[in-house]
């Protein structure tokens, strides 16, 4: 529907700036409105708040609308499946009125997951479950982190990057 009103298939295109949408200093509005309450506070020690205005000037990077429809969907369904089209949409599409649900027991390829109990996008619980139906877990560890700071953390190199390397390399060519 709001895709429809809009004829906007992507929030923030690229290009686009939050500027276009919303009036004033929009990297501290967002900051400030945004991306603290959904993500997470600022770690003092392992953020460098300097980096704050060049990281805010490419935020937010643009995501597909499905995408936060799709997430959306999933959260009230409770269910890990394809996109809802809708009943009749789903018989087009799926050949049934629910869409199918995705099977992490399939994964054949080496997991390793890495994530944050501090995470407000990220419930540990739904890690677990994940866990438990992938088949092919070959490292899972958590770090203290925001969900930023897996990206701006100044540690996130050492607690989180080094350690997943260390893991990938042990599949890579030998």
């Amino acid at each position: 529907m709001m895709m429809k009103v809009f004829n906007q298939w992507e929030l923030f295109p690229r290009g686009s700036t939050p500027n276009q949408v919303i009036p004033g200093n929009t990297n501290f509005i967002l900051a400030e409105k945004f991306v603290i309450p959904t993500f997470g506070e600022f770690d003092s020690l392992t953020f460098n708040f300097s980096r704050l205005p060049t990281y805010l000037s490419h935020f937010p990077a643009g995501t597909s609308l499905y995408t936060l429809l799709h997430i959306g969907q999933l959260i009230d369904s409770n269910r890990f499946q394809h996109f809802d089209h809708g009943y009749i949409g789903n018989l087009m599409k799926y050949k049934s009125l629910q869409p199918p649900l995705f099977h992490p027991e399939r994964v054949a390829s080496p997991v390793i997951l890495v994530f944050s109990k501090t995470d407000k996008l990220v419930d540990p619980e739904d890690v677990d479950l994940l866990t438990a139906q992938l088949p092919n877990v070959v490292a899972r560890f958590s770090v203290n982190f925001s969900h930023v700071d897996f990206i701006w953390g100044t540690g996130a190199k050492e607690q989180a990057w080094d350690k997943f390397m260390v893991e990938m390399a042990k599949f890579g060519p030998q």
